[in-house]
């Protein structure tokens, strides 16, 4: 009998990687010095003598493609098997954590003429040595039908073992089948039997740019390095051509890993130097991973960080990250002294001065958060008639402008004040902004115009310095056309966040001829939106699962083409969550608690929260809670049709708060009245409060349809109430699907767009709750400790405003 494998590298999740992984997918990051993270499992294939193996990447796979060539260096060029990078052949716009039968479905052929009897899949930045043969051994003794591959310490490597045949009978069956991917089926399957090997060599799953960052420091620290050498197993790669390291008379090293090529004349400690890097006089490097062709520059201190490819640290540059969150630069960046920036933060509504919706809330937060890192920071707002009424005593006269514009003459008065230590501009406009509302105002267009042009006339009146001007949504998306006519900004970098892209401000191209800027428009019909995203420096958007979304035409409709042509200048950064929602200091709830007596103390609130909804108590209950606006892009059609199912289980209760679309709400009543004691919605606020429901209930239900980023499922996670949610935007990036195996993770998600899905993982999150008491107490603890602050967040900003004033281009 047969019992040759073949392998499946599952290269197909983005995973965190931050700007490593802008340019390449994960498993093509360098690592090491002269690796690549997939070539341990390319080497351990040759090693193990596995002949066949299949690629499964997502598209971003040309770096991984010119690494691995034709396979001949892993002894996997072949006329038969050999090596196979398999990319996706239809889109798919969002993460899965795994590689899923349906994708391997795409690449049926494939498994259709792989002659061997077991398949070996692995994860594509797993680093170890490893024979897969003794691996496969074991499995065949234990009868098992899959095996999967544990570390010594316990910790999932989510490599499994199991036979061809086994595995097609899911890849058939992916569309009717329970499971999404093989991960899946090991953890909740109770049709097949399962087996564990434990690896008591070294192995590192490489997940994030942190874990990258400690798994390399241990390379260093660890005898692990001799064993990547061992002539039994060792580890292959592309190995151009490079000149000897060159060591200058005043070189420093010690316990590093210098490659061939590189050019020391600095201070290296415990640190990893690529090919072709160079560590100029009296440069400093410690604790760093510094890759192919850096240049630190005489007089740069680099410490605690990861320099990606053909970056140029300049002289005197003091970069300092920390073990625990290094500093991550991305490819081919100049890096010069990082001063606190002067940023002028352009939007049309701001917290705590005029709110419409939760922009105001995002930007308020972030404008204090930066101001309390140093960048200089000023908030630009139309005087509305609300401000204008309320904080009319708080506000100090400014200077007057006069706008000329299509041969009028406008003269403008300005007025600041300071909330926070963060200065607040407010332009009175009052012909446009003295009125009712913030929007809804068929001149919008020209409404938001004349307030952006003002704001340069004014910094230009006050001749100040603006090195970013941060812009949010369509309505100041005109900045960096107008900023044209400005040679004092001629320097000033533009960075515009999109917070929803269903608004984008088309109007006639008239206003182009009035406000006399440069910009063609191909037909009658101008998307201010669209102009922003062609003209701006950089681009940004609430979430990074969200960015990668929007190249698809499912969540970027008409701008599609915009977006796609500006990708390798558009980032994510998740949103922020305000301290005010803190279960300590929440006034409203019936027990205040932290994460030392939640389980008490939220047990006190959901016998609360029972008593409003009606609901008789029960220890033996399962309470779920839903804080939404009532709106089929937020999943409710996909909660109407499951309710029959979810609530056949008598210890389930589902309490609503929100409004919205009134078909559904109607439907929703409907539900109410047959559910009386079961199901509760308030189709108001008045009839509860959202705190009630975040500090009660059990599981919090969240399946949107498109969700940028979300508050909602943040809050529920301070509160300790477990998260349920759809894979999407913000929602994917903040929510981390809970491991059974490990007791990782801080909530529950599921992928596709599905009635089936949202029932299956719904049951999965009950399931843990009856049967799992310690595992439910875990994700209460690790939501309760997520990281969602607005400091993070700040940070984040803060470093992207560096990044783009030191772009090249």
């Amino acid at each position: 009998m047969n019992k040759s494998m073949f392998m499946i590298i599952d290269a197909s999740s983005r995973l965190f990687f931050g700007p490593l992984s802008k340019h390449r997918i994960p498993a093509a990051i360098p690592f090491f010095g002269k690796y690549r993270l997939i070539d341990a499992n390319l080497s351990n294939a040759t090693s193990s003598d596995i002949k066949n193996v299949g690629i499964f990447p997502y598209s971003n796979y040309r770096s991984l493609s010119d690494h691995i060539g034709s396979g001949d260096r892993y002894d996997l060029d072949r006329r038969q098997d050999g090596i196979f990078i398999l990319p996706p052949k239809s889109q798919s716009p969002a993460d899965e954590e795994f590689c899923s039968f349906r994708r391997f479905n795409e690449q049926y052929e494939y498994f259709r003429r792989s002659n061997q009897e077991y398949v070996v899949i692995t994860p594509g930045t797993l680093v170890w040595i490893v024979d897969f043969n003794t691996i496969l051994e074991k499995h065949i003794e234990s009868g098992a039908d899959i095996t999967q591959v544990v570390n010594k310490n316990g910790s999932r490597l989510f490599t499994f073992i199991m036979k061809k045949s086994k595995l097609m009978e899911y890849i058939d069956s992916y569309g009717e089948g329970t499971y999404r991917n093989i991960a899946e089926v090991y953890d909740y399957s109770q049709s097949i039997t399962k087996g564990t090997y434990v690896h008591e060599g070294y192995a590192e799953y490489i997940r994030t740019y942190t874990g990258f960052y400690r798994a390399s420091m241990r390379l260093l620290s660890d005898d692990i390095i001799d064993k990547l050498y061992m002539n039994e197993a060792r580890f292959r790669t592309k190995d151009p051509i490079n000149s000897s390291t060159y060591f200058g008379k005043n070189s420093l090293v010690s316990n590093s890993f210098i490659s061939s090529g590189a050019i020391i004349d600095g201070t290296v400690k415990n640190s990893i130097i690529s090919r072709r890097a160079t560590i100029e006089k009296g440069a400093t490097v410690i604790n760093s991973v510094i890759m192919n062709t850096v240049k630190i520059e005489s007089g740069a201190y680099v410490e605690n960080a990861i320099i990606d490819k053909e970056c140029i640290i300049s002289s005197g540059v003091v970069i300092k990250g920390t073990k625990e969150e290094p500093f991550v630069s991305e490819k081919n960046q100049i890096i010069i002294n990082q001063e606190n920036p002067n940023v002028a933060i352009l939007v049309a509504e701001c917290s705590p001065y005029i709110k419409v919706g939760g922009l105001a809330d995002m930007v308020g937060s972030l404008s204090i958060e930066l101001t309390k890192l140093g960048p200089n920071v000023k908030v630009f707002l139309p005087l509305y008639r609300q401000i204008k009424k309320k904080y009319e005593n708080t506000l100090q006269n400014d200077i007057e402008l006069s706008l000329n514009i299509d041969s009028k003459t406008y003269h403008i008065n300005t007025y600041s004040s300071v909330y926070e230590n963060t200065t607040f501009v407010f332009i009175d406009l009052y012909m446009y902004f003295d009125r009712d509302k913030v929007y809804g105002y068929e001149d919008d267009p020209y409404r938001f115009g004349y307030y952006t042009y003002a704001v340069l006339e004014y910094l230009k009146a006050k001749r100040e310095k603006i090195d970013v001007f941060h812009i949010h949504d369509w309505h100041t998306s005109l900045l960096p056309l107008f900023k044209k006519k400005y040679p004092e900004f001629n320097n000033s970098k533009t960075v515009l966040t999109i917070h929803n892209l269903n608004y984008q401000g088309e109007t006639s191209k008239d206003l182009v001829d009035h406000f006399q800027f440069d910009y063609y428009v191909p037909g009658n019909t101008l998307n201010i939106l669209e102009a922003g995203i062609n003209s701006v420096d950089m681009i940004t958007t609430v979430s990074k699962t969200y960015a990668e979304e929007l190249k698809y035409a499912y969540f970027s409709g008409n701008l599609q083409g915009a977006l796609i042509r500006r990708q390798s200048s558009m980032y994510g950064i998740v949103n922020g969550l305000d301290d005010k929602f803190d279960p300590q200091t929440d006034l409203v709830i019936k027990s205040r608690y932290s994460i030392d007596d939640v389980f008490e103390k939220k047990e006190i609130n959901k016998r609360f929260l029972c008593d409003v909804c009606g609901f008789e108590y029960s220890e033996d209950m399962f309470l779920v809670g839903m804080v939404s606006r009532i709106d089929y892009i937020k999943g409710f059609d996909l909660v109407l049709d499951s309710m029959d199912e979810l609530l056949k289980d008598d210890r389930v209760k589902i309490v609503l708060l929100g409004t919205g679309i009134e078909e559904l709400m109607g439907r929703l009543r409907d539900f109410g009245e047959r559910y009386q004691g079961k199901f509760k919605c308030f189709l108001d606020y008045y009839g509860t409060k959202a705190e009630y429901i975040y500090a009660g209930a059990d599981a919090f239900l969240m399946p949107s349809r498109i969700e940028p980023c979300g508050t909602s499922q943040m809050i529920a996670l301070k509160y300790g109430t477990v998260p349920i949610v759809r894979q999407t935007g913000g929602l994917n990036d903040t929510i981390r699907m809970f491991d059974p195996q490990t007791n990782n993770g801080n909530g529950f998600k599921f992928y596709n767009y599905d009635v089936r899905d949202l029932i299956y993982t719904f049951n999965l999150c009950k399931d843990v709750y009856f049967n799992n008491k310690e595992g439910w107490k875990r994700i209460i603890k690790n939501a309760m400790s997520s990281n969602n602050s607005f400091e993070r967040c700040a940070k984040e900003y803060l470093n992207l405003y560096n990044l783009v004033k030191e772009e090249r281009n």
